[in-house]
């Protein structure tokens, strides 16, 4: 018998979806944050945000959710 919370069971996600969303997700920030004036438009803001936001974006996927 267990007493208290059930343990975690973890659904994997889908790490390219979640690669392909961070990019386009980074590459829409970045523009948008351009049109705005808020900074300028060069190779850190095009390559290098939508790349890091997709890593990040696939991490968060590769771990998956957590439902109990």
């Amino acid at each position: 018998m267990m007493v208290g919370i059930a343990p975690r069971k973890w659904a994997p996600g889908k790490p390219f979806k979640g690669f392909r969303a961070g990019v386009m997700l980074g590459l829409g920030v970045a523009l948008v944050f351009h049109q705005l004036s808020w900074w300028v438009l060069d190779i850190n803001t095009l390559v290098l945000l939508p790349l890091l936001s997709g890593l990040l974006f696939a991490g968060r996927a590769w771990l998956g959710t957590p439902y109990r």
